[in-house]
Formats: C-alpha cells, structure tokens, sequence
C-alpha cells in the first residue's frame, strides 16, 4: 500500500502484499475442532498403548513366576521322593539314637568294681575279713558333685575268727573313701561243734553301708 501526501508532506510508504483471511468463521471452527478431535485421539491412543504395555508386562510376569512355581513344585516333588527313599535310613538313624542313648543310661551306673572291693576290704581291724555283700545302684547321676549323691546301698557281711567291737567296725567303714554311712545290724556266731569234730566259732556281723557315685565309672575324675 502506498499513501501520497500533498506537495508539502513527507511521503510515508509501506511495501508489502496485504493478506486477508477471507475463509468463513464456520470452517476455522471445523478445523479447529478436528485438530482438537485428533489430538485427543493421540492422547487415547497414547495412554491405550501404555496399558498395553502395562498389561503385557503384567502378563509376562505372571508366565515367568508360573514357569519358576512349577519348577519349585517339581523340585519340592523330587525332594519329597529322596526323603521316602531315604525313611528307612532315618527310622535306622532314631533307632541308632534310641539305643546310644540307653546305652548312654544303663552306662551311667555302671561300678568300678576293683574300687569297690578295695573299698570293703580296706581299713577293717585285724582279723575281720569280708563274706560278702548285697549292694544295689543308685540313681543316674545328675549333678557334677559325685560325693554329694547316694551311688549304693546295701548290706555287707563280715566275719572274724574272734569277737570284735562292732562300733570299731563301723567307724572304720564311715573313714572309707566314698562311704557316706555305714551302721550295725546284726551279730552272729557259728561254729562250735559239728559232727564229732570240733569246728572254730566265726563272728559274723551284718552292716548297711552307703556310698557316694565316686564309685561309678562315668564319675568325673578329680583333678
């Protein structure tokens, strides 16, 4: 566009094409709609391909922790065949327990028997010697002070060619080592005559003594 002032104005010029946007409000509007209609569309399409890809993924885990469930339940299969394959092992290994610990039990009461003959026999007065003797076991020993628990008791049979104090007797087995007891019960005398021919009178004397578990072989021994 081009402007001419009269003779005594500046002349103001403008170049250019002018351009005028002859299209009806009516079809801006369509168009402006359809842009609008299509970038919804994308958006949809958009968020449908994202759970696609959500549901997918969902669905390869599912296989995956599927395919690891069956290995495990197979594996678990496999194991539960070798432990019954293997059940008479065990029911051998409880009897092998079962009898190590028994054996472990009848063990733990079992004497020393050279102690105790020693023991009987040791520290009695002259002249008395041992007959014999009726000892029972005690209990299984529980705690760590074998001299603190009754291990046997019993009777014991002595004799001597003469009379003897019994209280010397007595005394001399409450000073054995392990005897926890010991008391008189009885006093006997045998012999005399028999069948024409004189025999030699004994004493005999019946004790109930008491000892500790020193006595037994699985008892500690001390430093």
């Amino acid at each position: 566009m081009r402007l001419t002032p009269k003779s005594d104005q500046t002349v103001l010029a403008v170049g250019g094409v002018a351009r005028v946007n002859l299209m009806p409000q009516g079809e801006l509007e369509r168009r402006g709609r359809i842009r609008l209609m299509l970038r919804w569309a994308t958006g949809l399409l958009g968020a449908l391909l994202v759970v696609v890809l959500l549901i997918g993924g969902a669905a390869a885990l599912r296989l995956v922790a599927g395919q690891r469930l069956m290995a495990e339940q197979e594996r678990n299969t496999a194991v539960l065949a070798e432990l019954a394959e293997l059940s008479e092992v065990s029911g051998a290994l409880a009897t092998q327990r079962a009898l190590e610990a028994f054996r472990t039990s009848a063990t733990a009461v079992d004497l020393d028997w050279v102690a105790l003959h020693r023991a009987l026999t040791s520290g009695l007065p002259d002249g008395v010697v041992l007959e014999g003797f009726d000892l029972t076991t005690g209990g299984v020993p529980e705690g760590e002070e074998p001299a603190a628990e009754v291990g046997l008791t019993g009777q014991v049979m002595l004799s001597s060619p003469r009379p003897v104090e019994i209280v010397d007797v007595i005394r001399a087995y409450r000073q054995l080592p392990g005897v926890m007891d010991a008391d008189g019960r009885e006093l006997t005398s045998a012999g005399g005559t028999s069948g024409g021919e004189g025999e030699p009178t004994r004493y005999g004397y019946l004790l109930t003594v008491t000892f500790d578990q020193s006595l037994y072989t699985a008892a500690p021994e001390e430093e």
